[in-house]
């Protein structure tokens, strides 16, 4: 397991399937951010398309969508602020 991005345990899950499907979203989510440590981020969509043709060529369109919209999420407002909407109780406090 990567040692930069982790998720709690009391966040919602990406996918909604749950298993193994949800672990393979959120492993797809992390360890693309730690390839992006590596590179500029001025091309992020072939870097995500060369980076799961390499290590996950066979995922559903759907999981490689979700995953992308997360990733997205999280380049444009940081891991901590991510986690925060990911929250399982996030919707007790956002109105306040």
């Amino acid at each position: 397991m990567n040692k930069i991005y982790i998720y709690p345990e009391n966040c919602r899950e990406i996918s909604g399937i749950g298993g193994e499907y949800e672990k393979t979203c959120k492993l797809i989510v992390t360890s693309f951010l730690d390839f992006l440590e590596y590179k500029t981020n001025d091309n992020i969509i072939c870097y995500y398309k060369e980076f799961i043709s390499k290590n996950f060529d066979d995922i559903s369109g759907a999981m490689y969508y979700t995953c992308f919209g997360h990733i997205e999420y999280i380049l444009k407002y940081g891991w901590i602020n991510y986690l925060k909407t990911i929250k399982k109780d996030f919707n007790k406090y956002e109105n306040k």
